[in-house]
């Protein structure tokens, strides 16, 4: 077992963490970070891998069918000056798209079990695309209020990496702080279940008004990733 006593079988750590993003760790910042957009606190990071939990993908086809189904009925009654509505259908189905913040809107489409791209993560109700993997930032104890997309995803190394800091520059040329951070699979395990690289962009290079520094006993390396 590993985070959070999570099974490690791989395929079922990935289904868990879209519904259950997986903790990271904590990021404190004294500046405001670019990229993701982040005002200066302390923020708890997650990540989550690509893709809508099964129960949802389920939920969509289900309701979809019966949302759609409604609808026709409704206008057909409209058409036929009966303006006498019915109840409408309740299920696992509607408590499952309230789970992800998906509305009836958003699945009352043809296909929506594959044209619905997104969840909702509360606390904060927010929105972040289920097409691509997504480091989440929450506030201190609060709303979730940002995501940095990634091309990370959950794989089993064979040895565990220490976290590593280092700088660079994006192809903007903009300075980037990269943190690379691993999770052993157990404390007893040397191989980790993930190894991950965190980027954010800092805001305009340091000036003696605004200075910034990396935490004591750590070197800046070069990085282009």
């Amino acid at each position: 077992m590993g985070l959070d006593g999570r099974s490690t079988s791989i395929d079922k750590v990935r289904e868990s963490a879209r519904a259950k993003p997986i903790i990271i760790g904590t990021f404190v910042t004294t500046v405001p970070i670019a990229e993701p957009k982040l005002d200066p606190g302390m923020y708890t990071v997650m990540f989550r891998p690509k893709g809508k939990p099964r129960e949802l993908t389920e939920a969509l086809r289900e309701g979809s069918r019966i949302l759609i189904a409604e609808r026709k009925a409704k206008n057909a009654r409209k058409s036929g000056k009966d303006d006498k509505d019915e109840e409408p259908k309740t299920g696992k189905w509607r408590t499952i798209l309230k789970k992800y913040g998906i509305t009836d809107d958003e699945a009352a489409i043809k296909s929506a079990a594959t044209q619905v791209k997104h969840v909702r993560i509360k606390p904060g109700d927010y929105k972040v695309p289920s097409e691509e993997s997504a480091f989440l930032f929450q506030k201190d104890r609060g709303d979730f209020v940002a995501h940095t997309t990634t091309r990370n995803s959950l794989q089993i190394k064979s040895s565990y990496k220490q976290a590593e800091l280092s700088m660079g520059t994006d192809i903007k040329g903009r300075e980037t702080l990269t943190l690379t951070i691993g999770s052993p699979m157990s404390p007893k395990k040397t191989r980790s279940l993930f190894v991950f690289d965190l980027k954010v962009v800092l805001p305009d290079a340091p000036s003696e008004d605004i200075p910034w520094r990396l935490p004591e006993g750590t070197k800046p390396q070069s990085s282009n990733k």
